[in-house]
């Protein structure tokens, strides 16, 4: 009988992993806690920026509402007289170094020239949040760190090349009124200037140096209104030349029973510093699409019963408003028509005309001819220009 052997190798339970093994083993854990520490370090980062950029909103919103706020703008006034002097009061006396050319579009004026404290809307006098008095390019200034927290002492310096990343953030603060007139219009700016140490990577992510002009919507703040006023407005009225006999053919509050059209408009001086409308002989065209609230007075003498109307073109077209009034013929009655409207502007030109009818044929076809109606049934007739209708609106929002 033959027996077939079977061989049966036993495995050494001492032995392990070979030394290259084990070296590539350590090779990846070596990678992997590089990969992680570049992970969380990045994170880090990441986080710090964010909290950062959320710091700058912040501040972007506090300068918007110091300058749109009622209470806190005549703080900042009150608390930079010169310049509050200039714009409100006495333009003929503003500093000759104060800029009043208006900046260019998408660009912050950075001469220094205008620069201002910043004031919040406590009661007046109100308190300082950032002084943006920067003269020129020579610091140190009032800043923040990083972290948002307010440098202490001031220690940013706004120019190249000698920021320090214990207070590399500042703002530039600038008033600029664009004529040398009272109450003018004023572009207001915060323009934020990022300036850490040279090494600092921050210096290219927000690339807001001293030197850039460019406005950046994320960071900095341009406001533009009127040194009394927040919000843009506009005013136009209708005029009738008192030559050549046009008092007794017109003179105030014209109107006819058909209904007259309100012509000959004009712009008073410094009632339209937003261009937000251009007038003709036919009436008033809105160029910017908005909300307004708008007021419409008319006249009317020797009338009878009254009607006035804002339209979009015709007497019997798309009626925005109007009013109704007496103004009797027989005693030389006088009367003012007044109302009160809101347009929703969504689509631009938008044309606006003002209507006048009644019922006793107005002062076009004068009952008593030898009435003079620019009397308005006193003695002295009025020399000027007759200003026969007014319309005066105000823009509440885009």
């Amino acid at each position: 009988m033959q027996f077939n052997s079977i061989c049966v190798q036993k495995t050494d339970p001492k032995s392990g992993f070979g030394i290259m093994e084990v070296l590539i083993a350590m090779a990846l854990l070596f990678m992997l806690s590089l990969g992680m520490t570049s992970l969380f370090t990045n994170m880090q980062n990441e986080q710090k920026r964010q909290s950062l950029i959320a710091f700058l909103t912040s501040n972007k919103n506090l300068f918007e509402n110091a300058f749109k706020n009622d209470q806190s703008w005549a703080n900042i006034l009150t608390g930079n007289a010169v310049m509050a002097d200039c714009i409100l009061d006495a333009p003929a006396v503003c500093d000759v170094s104060l800029s009043v050319t208006p900046p260019a579009a998408n660009t912050v004026d950075m001469t220094f020239a205008n620069t201002i404290q910043v004031y919040n809307g406590a009661t007046s006098p109100g308190s300082v949040v950032y002084d943006g008095r920067i003269q020129n390019a020579a610091g140190p200034f009032a800043g923040f760190t990083e972290k948002g927290s307010p440098c202490n002492p001031n220690a940013f310096d706004p120019r190249p090349n000698q920021g320090n990343d214990a207070c590399p953030i500042g703002y530039v603060v600038t008033i600029i009124p664009h004529a040398a007139v009272t109450n003018p219009k004023v572009t207001v700016f915060a323009k934020m200037i990022f300036n850490g140490a040279s090494t600092n990577p921050l210096n290219t992510f927000f690339n807001a140096t001293i030197t850039n002009t460019t406005f950046n919507p994320k960071y900095d703040v341009k406001i533009e209104r009127t040194a009394a006023s927040v919000n843009k407005s506009f005013a136009a009225e209708s005029v009738r030349t008192l030559t050549g006999g046009g008092c007794l053919n017109g003179g105030f509050g014209d109107c006819a029973s058909t209904g007259t059209r309100y012509l000959n408009w004009r712009e008073p001086a410094g009632e339209d510093q937003f261009g937000l409308i251009t007038v003709d002989n036919n009436g008033v065209t809105i160029t910017e699409a908005g909300k307004y609230s708008c007021n419409v007075t008319t006249f009317a003498f020797r009338a009878g019963s009254v009607e006035s109307r804002l339209t979009n073109d015709t007497w019997a077209g798309t009626k925005y408003g109007g009013a109704n009034g007496f103004a009797s013929a027989p005693t030389a009655g006088y009367t003012t028509l007044q109302f009160q409207t809101n347009l929703t502007v969504l689509t631009v030109p938008f044309t606006l005309a003002v209507w006048q009818s009644c019922s006793a044929g107005g002062t076009l076809t004068v009952p008593d001819a030898t009435v003079n109606s620019c009397q308005l049934g006193f003695g002295n007739a009025y020399t000027g220009d007759a200003v026969r209708a007014r319309v005066n609106c105000i823009k509440l929002s885009d």
